[in-house]
Order: C-alpha cells, then sequence, then structure tokens
C-alpha cells in the first residue's frame, strides 16, 4: 500500500520527518520555552494538528451592550481527577477590568473538558474608524 506523498503544506515543519536544522543552524532570534503544568489551558495551535485554543467571542450585540462568550479547552495531563476553577478577567483598553468571569468544573485524569463562560456586559461598540478592543486574561487553578 503506498502512502500519499505529503508537503509542508499538510504539517507544521517541525513535525516534518524530512525538515530538520542541519549542521550549520543558529538561534539568531529569542527563543521562548513554554513549560507547563500536566494540567493546563490548550495553546492555539494549527487547525491541521487539531488542537485548539481559548476562544472570545460575542454574540447579541446592540449599541448598548453584547453578550461575551468563552470557550476555554482544559488539559488534564495529571494521574489523578482535578477540580477546576477558570477565572478570566476582561480589560478595556484602558487596562481597566471591566468584567470578571468564573466557571467551576472537573476534568478526569488524562482527559480533556471545556468551560464555557457567558454574561452580558456594556460594551464599547467597535466600528472601523472607531475600534474599541477588549483584552481577557484568562487563569486555571
Amino acid at each position: 500500500m503506498n502512502e500519499p506523498i505529503r508537503t509542508w503544506r499538510d504539517q507544521a515543519q517541525i513535525n516534518n520527518p524530512y525538515w530538520h536544522l542541519g549542521a550549520c543552524a543558529r538561534l539568531y532570534r529569542n527563543v521562548y520555552l513554554h513549560v507547563t503544568d500536566p494540567l493546563h489551558i490548550s495553546l492555539p495551535l494549527y487547525s491541521f494538528l487539531q488542537n485548539a485554543g481559548p476562544y472570545v467571542y460575542t454574540t447579541g450585540v446592540s449599541t448598548n451592550a453584547a453578550t461575551v462568550n468563552l470557550e476555554v479547552p482544559v488539559e488534564n495531563g495529571r494521574s489523578s481527577d482535578e477540580k477546576i476553577s477558570v477565572t478570566a478577567q476582561i480589560f478595556d483598553r484602558t487596562g481597566k477590568i471591566v468584567l470578571t468571569l468564573n466557571q467551576n468544573g472537573d476534568v478526569a485524569a488524562g482527559a480533556h473538558a471545556q468551560l464555557n463562560l457567558s454574561a452580558r456586559s456594556p460594551a464599547g461598540t467597535w466600528e472601523p474608524d472607531y475600534p474599541y478592543l477588549y483584552h481577557v486574561i484568562l487563569s486555571l487553578t
């Protein structure tokens, strides 16, 4: 049975068996190593790797308010079941906390869970001439 021909578009370069740094490779930019606890929020990665990360979106947008929705995938690589709490702090463009959301849940050992948070909140509307952006910080305990 023949395997299909794979190209660099099919997978990330680091996962490609034909990609390597070679003997003359040098690091010429900052390198960051992300060390995570076995219990952690999944990082957003490429869709073809079939990973997910936190996702924030709004529904029910009007001139006075909007519903803020957050989907937070959590991975438990520990050998025991864990009770978790996810806290989302939403900051306006001046750095002021305008909304704090909290959701509790359970994650079985070696399993994945997704917590969904939502709340109706006052919001500045976004327009191309007047972009009003928010920042979200997630915490897992």
